[in-house]
């Protein structure tokens, strides 16, 4: 936000510039002494805020990468750690077999993403409460109108994310089937035996199938999720922009003042 700022003000004070040395009543210019001085010093200033803001950039990208890669490391060395201490019933079981499965395909990036996620849900937080404080100070009740839009797309978001969730559990049999078929056509255990009896077709088309209605099945909760945070959205819009017409129209009216 203050980056934002000063990358507009400043410029802006730049082009401004010149009108500053030929105004020998301007406070500025009595205080710097000159308004060449002026511009240079706002120059000056202006690129170390654009220095420090791409420092900052690829600071934040460094610690996302570096915690993203300590946080898969930590989970494979439980999953290592468990997978060695189960009983070896464990292994004979369909359901284990299915939970250690999404355990090794989830386990190493779902931690960093739930992470991500609280840290943009803070900041659209205080991003509300910013704007809520605002519309109060006009309305009281314009906070909670927003609210009241935004809670059927919360409530949906909630429950597509459980059905999606409820889907991938009764689908990770037919996910390890496909996993398994990608590792006998590019494995070198089944080599032979493809090349000698000619399976590398039958195998290329049982995975396409298997993959081909996976796909389509999530598409499906992907597409009505989408349109369910669509018209989430919309309202949570349609309402913000309302309240700005309804400060807009007080203000006209002469309701509203300094």
């Amino acid at each position: 936000m203050i980056y934002m700022t000063a990358s507009w003000y400043l410029p802006k004070c730049l082009l401004f510039g010149h009108f500053l040395k030929s105004s020998s009543k301007n406070w500025i210019i009595e205080f710097y002494g000159s308004g060449i001085f002026f511009v240079a010093q706002l120059i000056t200033v202006a690129c170390g805020i654009g220095l420090l803001a791409a420092l900052l950039g690829f600071a934040a990208d460094y610690i996302k990468k570096s915690q993203a890669q300590t946080v898969a490391d930590y989970m494979y060395a439980i999953l290592h750690e468990q997978s060695c201490r189960v009983d070896l019933a464990f292994f004979e079981s369909p359901e284990c077999r299915d939970t250690l499965f999404r355990a090794q395909q989830e386990g190493p990036y779902r931690p960093t993403k739930i992470v991500n996620g609280l840290f943009a849900a803070g900041q659209a937080g205080a991003s509300f409460l910013a704007v809520a404080w605002l519309l109060a100070v006009f309305n009281p009740l314009l906070p909670l109108i927003i609210v009241a839009a935004a809670v059927p797309g919360i409530l949906l978001r909630l429950s597509y994310s459980k059905k999606i969730y409820e889907w991938q559990e009764k689908k990770t049999e037919d996910e390890r089937r496909a996993y398994y078929f990608h590792w006998m056509l590019t494995g070198d255990a089944h080599a032979k035996e493809f090349r000698l009896f000619n399976l590398g077709p039958y195998f290329i088309e049982r995975f396409r199938q298997i993959r081909s209605t996976l796909k389509e099945e999530k598409l499906w909760f992907e597409r009505r999720r989408v349109m369910g945070d669509f018209i989430a959205q919309a309202s949570t819009i349609v309402c913000v922009f309302a309240s700005f017409a309804y400060i807009s129209l007080k203000a006209a009216n002469g309701e509203i003042t300094q």
